[in-house]
């Protein structure tokens, strides 16, 4: 089965502001996708899989960041990027490697079991932003609902003045965008501190 896309990207997911900074880990090939992976300042088991959106690839945990753009992302293209080409073209070699990259991950890393409930989960959004066309509001109070309903634990960021994209495609430069950002690794570490064990 091919995974198919809730919509059609938006024209905020084909533009983004450069992060500088210093990386802090390694690029290792895992079967075949180009990996970065930090080197935390603490030993740790625990691994967090970053999927990055079009524009390409913290703390306490491993964060496995896979190009599985094979070094092709947007910012290639730009200015003049033809989206949706450009999503023909990337999207069925990314969809072909992923499962063999997984296992790869978990040969090395360990495997666990409710990864996969995880994502389907977080396929949902648990992390939005105000503007949210993949996750509108409708949506999202529907899914709340849901949770109180089946007494589920959960946990929700919203953020206001921020669109869809602000954690990875966010401008450090805007103290809004920035906050937003910051505080949404946060909550994320913090959520990965109280649920993994």
């Amino acid at each position: 089965m091919t995974p198919t896309l809730a919509s059609a990207p938006g024209s905020c997911c084909f533009s983004g502001v450069k992060h500088i900074g210093t990386p802090v880990g390694r690029v290792e090939d895992l079967d075949g996708i180009p990996t970065y992976i930090p080197d935390p300042t603490a030993a740790t088991q625990k691994v967090i899989l970053f999927l990055a959106d079009c524009m390409g690839s913290a703390f306490r945990y491993i964060v496995l960041g896979a190009d599985y753009f094979f070094g092709d992302s947007v910012p290639n293209h730009l200015p003049d990027c033809d989206r949706q080409a450009w999503i023909d073209n990337s999207r069925k070699p990314a969809i072909d490697a992923f499962p063999a990259w997984l296992d790869a991950v978990k040969g090395k890393y360990g495997y666990c079991f409710g990864a996969s409930f995880v994502v389907d989960f977080c396929s949902d959004g648990a992390v939005v932003a105000e503007e949210e066309h993949t996750f509108p509001l409708a949506s999202r109070r529907r899914a709340e609902d849901i949770m109180v309903a089946r007494k589920s634990t959960y946990y929700f960021q919203v953020f206001s003045g921020v669109q869809h994209g602000f954690v990875v495609r966010g401008d450090p430069a805007i103290d809004t965008q920035r906050w937003a950002k910051e505080e949404s690794a946060r909550g994320i570490v913090s959520w990965f501190d109280r649920f993994t064990v």
